[in-house]
């Protein structure tokens, strides 16, 4: 990796997925997965007094607290790697570098290390 020269940038790019697309298969994928149904239903119910007068209202406030979070949240982590995943693109030898020191430092580490 020290001495190679664009070893990260040789890889073939993939054909990229229309925003459509990766929205449609998010989506799907969100709504078959029964963890977060099972979030839902375990975490959110302890929140709310089954005594209440508006019904189902404090249920619909959490889940809409939940999704309006984690979007903004969740916007965020796209929007930093795609400035991370740019920079690093352009860094193809900045990369190599610091890849081919991480592994010597880690064999270095494992050579040390004591036997338990």
């Amino acid at each position: 990796m020290l001495l190679a020269k664009d070893t990260l940038a040789a890889a073939p790019a993939q054909a990229a997925m229309s925003p459509k697309d990766t929205f449609w298969q998010g989506l799907i994928i969100d709504v078959l997965n029964p963890k977060v149904a099972l979030f839902f239903l375990s975490f959110l119910p302890q929140f709310i007094d089954p005594h209440n007068s508006y019904g189902i209202i404090p249920f619909l406030i959490l889940g809409l607290t939940f999704i309006v979070t984690g979007a903004l949240w969740l916007l965020g982590v796209v929007y930093f790697s795609a400035k991370v995943t740019t920079l690093l693109r352009e860094k193809t030898n900045v990369m190599n570098k610091v890849c081919g020191s991480l592994y010597l430092l880690l064999g270095a580490k494992l050579l040390a290390a004591e036997k338990s």
